[in-house]
């Protein structure tokens, strides 16, 4: 094979790959979230998130609630926004896992970077077998 021909065999194994880790990703968190509770939570505050190399400073916000065996949880979302999606005070649905609570994360946030890494990955995957078919 050709050095052409390897890198669109790689090209293409990588977007498989970032494909499959959006879409495993996806299912899990939709798993979660139609298994798990929903309650309300409140957006207390927000932290800073930084992105290496971006000198942009991204808010992540954090919520607080309740769950069913009383405990109140604060938790920070792993998703982050400059201008934030959402103020201080507002009421926010999360999803949680009574067995574990602290791992609660706000209903239907992640679904643009799951999206897009599926739609990266497939693109990946396109120009792979582009590449290699016209090596």
């Amino acid at each position: 094979m050709t050095p052409p021909e390897w890198i669109g065999i790689g090209t293409a194994v990588a977007g498989a790959g970032l494909a499959a880790f959006g879409a495993a990703e996806g299912m899990s968190r939709r798993r979660r979230e139609t298994e798990g509770r929903q309650v309300p939570a409140t957006v207390v505050e927000f932290a800073q998130v930084r992105m290496l190399r971006d000198p942009n400073t991204l808010l992540a916000p954090v919520f607080e609630f309740v769950s069913e065996d009383g405990r109140k949880v604060r938790k920070q979302s792993r998703n982050a926004s400059a201008p934030p999606a959402h103020a201080i005070g507002d009421t926010v649905m999360v999803w949680y896992d009574p067995a574990q609570p602290e791992q609660a994360d706000i209903v239907g946030e992640a679904g643009a970077w799951v999206l897009g890494s599926i739609c990266l990955g497939l693109l990946f995957v396109a120009v792979g077998i582009a590449v290699f078919v016209f090596a």
